[in-house]
């Protein structure tokens, strides 16, 4: 079995790591962008292959709920850090997934205005950047 060949459930838990280290990134943004973005081109290529869904081409799954969402938080989360990970140019049949999956009528009649989750993603963020300011520069 070769390296990243680990199992879509397990893909997936690689995912979460990878986000909050993008997220918590301060001066590295970009190199932790790149290294989100290569777990999600795993996902990708193992977990999504040429269907338009996880589940298949015209049905939506479980885990197309848990990345369908993952994307949702991700547009705010991108705005907040300032880099783009789920692009067509480098993820084209992950962010057509997600495209996709704001497409199907329950999901989109059911997404919230992001507005609010951008405010709580700004905000700890900024939390974030203070507190590494504290920590890393003050002399004690």
């Amino acid at each position: 079995m070769a390296d990243t060949d680990i199992g879509l459930p397990n893909q997936l838990r690689l995912i979460r790591p990878a986000i909050f280290a993008y997220f918590q990134a301060v001066g590295e943004k970009g190199e932790k962008a790149k290294e989100f973005q290569e777990v999600l081109k795993i996902v990708e290529e193992q977990g999504l292959g040429d269907q338009k869904f996880f589940a298949s081409d015209n049905t939506i799954g479980s885990v197309d709920i848990a990345f369908g969402m993952l994307a949702y938080w991700l547009e705010c989360i991108e705005k907040v850090v300032g880099v783009k990970i789920l692009e067509a140019s480098n993820l084209p049949r992950s962010h057509a997934c997600a495209q996709n999956f704001k497409q199907v009528p329950v999901v989109n009649d059911n997404l919230h205005d992001g507005g609010k989750l951008l405010a709580h993603y700004k905000h700890s963020k900024e939390k974030l950047i203070l507190a590494e300011i504290v920590f890393f520069h003050t002399d004690y």
